[in-house]
C-alpha cells in the first residue's frame, strides 16, 4: 500500500489568490451599497423637507383664504343686522368666529402635526373623515368651477352664444355661418 500525503497550497497560489479577489470585491460591493443607500437617504430627505415646504406655503395660503372668508361674513353678518335680520346676522357671526378660529388653529400648528392629526382623526373615526373629505372635495370643485374659466370661450347651454355648425338656421334666426 502505498500511502499520499496531503498537499498543502501555497498561499501565493492562484487558488488561494481568487479568494482573496472575492473578498475584495465584496468590500467593494458592500461599500457602493452604502454609498447609494446613504444617497437615497439624502435623496428622500430633501424629497420630505421640498414637500414639506411646498405644502407650507399652500397652508399659508388657505390660512389668507380663509381669512379673506371670515371678514366677507362679518360683514354679511353686519348688513344682515343692518336689513334687520338680526337672526340670520348672528348665525352668519358665528360663522364667521368659526372660520376665525380654524385660521388660528392652522397658524399655530406647522405641517407635520396637522398631518398626524389629520391621520389620527382618520384612524379614530374613518367615517367622519371620508365625509369631511368629501365635503371639502365638493365644495372645492364648486369653488374652482365657479372662479376659473371654463374651457371655453362661449357658453354651451345657452344657444344664442354657441356657434351654428349645422348649417341650419340658429335659433335667432339668423342664416347658417
Amino acid at each position: 500500500m502505498t500511502t499520499t500525503s496531503p498537499t498543502f497550497t501555497d498561499p501565493s497560489s492562484p487558488g488561494e489568490s481568487s479568494a482573496g479577489g472575492i473578498d475584495q470585491t465584496q468590500a467593494k460591493v458592500g461599500q457602493v451599497v452604502d454609498q447609494a443607500q446613504h444617497a437615497a437617504g439624502q435623496v428622500a430627505a430633501q424629497a420630505e423637507q421640498q414637500a414639506t415646504s411646498q405644502l407650507e406655503s399652500q397652508k399659508e395660503r388657505a390660512v389668507d383664504s380663509l381669512v379673506t372668508v371670515a371678514q366677507a361674513l362679518r360683514q354679511t353678518g353686519q348688513h344682515l343686522h343692518e336689513q334687520e335680520q338680526g337672526t340670520v346676522g348672528e348665525y352668519v357671526g358665528k360663522a364667521a368666529e368659526r372660520v376665525e378660529e380654524l385660521t388660528n388653529y392652522l397658524r399655530s400648528r406647522d405641517v407635520p402635526q396637522l398631518l398626524a392629526e389629520t391621520q389620527h382623526l382618520a384612524r379614530r373615526r374613518p367615517g367622519m373623515f371620508l365625509g369631511i373629505a368629501v365635503a371639502l372635495g365638493f365644495a372645492g370643485g364648486r369653488f374652482l368651477m365657479s372662479s376659473g374659466q371654463r374651457g371655453s370661450a362661449y357658453d354651451s347651454f345657452d344657444p344664442a352664444t354657441r356657434p351654428n355648425i349645422s348649417g341650419y338656421a340658429s335659433p335667432t334666426g339668423a342664416p347658417a355661418s
